[in-house]
């Protein structure tokens, strides 16, 4: 049986950089393809999953399908291995929330106050870093989650917050870890993890696109069982376990 390392590396060489999709000619869609993406939306919805990332650039594309579908009130909620993405996921959906890839999106420093930036269309996008801060008080605790209503929010280092008390109501987890075989690579793995009923179908719609079209950009939807072997013992893994057993 290949070893760990060797099954990770495999995943990884699996998404090209470009691939032209085929075109049907002269072919009708078959409409039971439609009747099985539902009852797989279905099976999906308000389960967490797994992807493998290849590459910066494909982390900053699975920032652009969140940023696509942003409403006013979400909170992405990230947490993990630091330098394992989360900036660069931030970077990307800033960037592709401003429809501009050229956009100097620097990572704030650890602070309750956040980076704004204002799209001209859409709502308010907060940008913040929570790593090493102590608690707050409770009012500035009851500030931080006034914060979140209406705006997007981007969280970085998000862990602490249930324990403050600050969860937001609205949110998305993202895990973001670097690989066990190789932790310098560029390869990570992220895992989103939906907590509120706002998320289910839209998790489920984004699994449904990244298994479609990730892997040309470098995106590939783990099985559950490879998920669970790859993030045992991790935090995450206890919700995947859950969605498997549903």
């Amino acid at each position: 049986m290949p070893s760990l390392a060797m099954r990770s590396a495999q995943l990884a060489s699996q998404a090209p950089a470009a691939v032209r999709p085929r075109q049907s000619v002269g072919r009708r869609p078959a409409r039971r393809s439609c009747a099985v993406r539902a009852q797989q939306l279905d099976d999906w919805a308000g389960r967490q999953f797994t992807v493998l990332s290849t590459c910066q650039n494909a982390t900053a594309h699975l920032a652009a399908q969140l940023a696509g579908g942003r409403k006013p009130g979400d909170a992405y909620c990230l947490k993990g291995d630091a330098r394992a993405g989360m900036s660069e996921f931030c970077q990307g959906f800033v960037r592709a929330a401003h429809g501009n890839p050229g956009m100097d999106v620097p990572s704030p420093s650890p602070s309750l106050v956040p980076a704004c930036y204002d799209s001209g269309s859409g709502p308010l996008l907060l940008h913040w870093s929570l790593a090493g801060l102590q608690q707050p008080g409770p009012a500035e605790c009851d500030e931080l989650v006034n914060s979140f209503l209406g705006a997007v929010s981007l969280i970085e280092s998000a862990e602490q917050l249930r324990q403050w008390g600050a969860a937001p109501e609205q949110r998305l987890a993202l895990y973001f870890r670097r690989l066990p075989s190789s932790p310098d690579s560029e390869a990570r793995l992220v895992s989103v993890v939906p907590h509120t009923g706002a998320w289910e179908q839209r998790v489920a719609l984004l699994r449904a696109n990244l298994a479609r079209e990730g892997p040309t950009a470098g995106l590939v939807v783990l099985s559950d069982n490879m998920a669970l072997e790859m993030l045992s013992g991790l935090p995450e893994s206890e919700f995947l376990l859950a969605s498997a057993t549903r």
